[in-house]
């Protein structure tokens, strides 16, 4: 059987404030969705800017975190993959393409504060990646 990859990796700002949801069974859910955008100039020198919204979904703990920290404008990481799924509206049936969050990054901008929220989280302000120092100065973590 051949090899396939399913894997999607985004960086843009939420539209709106995550819809947090808890399910019968406890399970949270979080749904946002992400705009990210391309800007360029036409031969005749015109600028244009093109934004394509992307529908997230975090289940779980990601859930949860985003419930806790994400609000409208925050720019986000998110890696995650493809899933179409179908649904019934007013007797039609539909399909939506969604964008499985198996990973989020907050790249900058304010996380939500206030409650019993005592720091903001770590991953807001750091890369992606990160080597920790192993007491000879090298960054590398080879």
């Amino acid at each position: 059987m051949a090899r396939s990859l399913n894997e999607v990796k985004l960086i843009g700002n939420l539209g709106n404030d995550p819809d947090v949801k808890t399910l019968a069974d406890d399970t949270m859910v979080a749904s946002f969705s992400l705009a990210t955008s391309k800007q360029w100039t036409d031969k005749a020198g015109e600028k244009h800017e093109k934004t394509e919204w992307h529908r997230c979904v975090a289940w779980r703990n990601l859930a949860k975190i985003v419930g806790e920290w994400v609000q409208k404008g925050n720019k986000l990481y998110v890696c995650g993959e493809l899933q179409t799924r179908d649904y019934e509206q007013d007797g039609v049936k539909k399909y939506t393409t969604e964008i499985i969050v198996n990973d989020l990054i907050m790249l900058g901008g304010d996380a939500k504060s206030g409650g019993n929220k005592a720091a903001q989280p770590q991953a807001a302000s750091q890369p992606p990646y990160s080597a920790s120092d192993n007491g000879d100065g090298d960054d590398l973590p080879f």
